[in-house]
């Protein structure tokens, strides 16, 4: 019976005109899956304070960090990261950070967060900590500033889906 639903809308889908490729169905789902990690992150912060949050976002095996994305959090005043899954980040200041195109990224994101709530940007990198490549991809980067607070949530993920074509 699935299976016959399944063919009689996917059929009536492209009848229509409607047709969404494989790889833009998946990007769509772990956009929303960024949206809604970075959301429940600043929830958190909000119900527990930001230290006490920080400890349950980067939790190895906690919600907002798996195999496509995990939630980071940057000090919008100062741009340090206070809080990110490889601890030895945390306290770099984010406006040194540079993409494989030389641009500087959370820069920009800082900068947009102060005129929006939140947005989407994308870059080229190599990535970091566990994720490095030894060729650039495309990482589509969420943000949501967390109201109240000077705190910029991130939450990415790879155009690719994570391939880590050619590293190591």
């Amino acid at each position: 019976m699935n299976r016959v639903v399944t063919f009689v809308l996917g059929t009536m889908l492209i009848w229509c005109g409607v047709f969404v490729p494989p790889g833009k169905a998946e990007n769509a789902v772990l956009k929303r899956q960024c949206e809604d990690k970075a959301g429940k992150a600043a929830e958190l912060i909000r119900e527990l304070g930001a230290a006490a949050a920080f400890e349950k976002i980067t939790a190895p095996e906690g919600p907002f960090i798996d195999g496509n994305s995990h939630v980071f959090c940057i000090d919008s005043e100062n741009a340090v990261l206070l809080a990110h899954k490889v601890s030895r980040f945390v306290g770099v200041n984010m406006h040194n950070y540079k993409d494989a195109d030389n641009n500087s990224p959370y820069t920009d994101i800082l900068d947009r967060a102060k005129n929006q709530k939140s947005g989407w940007t994308s870059y080229l990198t190599y990535g970091s900590g566990p994720d490095k490549r030894q060729t650039p991809g495309l990482k589509n980067m969420y943000f949501l500033t967390v109201p109240g607070q000077s705190i910029v949530l991130c939450c990415g993920y790879w155009e690719d889906h994570g391939s880590k074509e050619g590293a190591p």
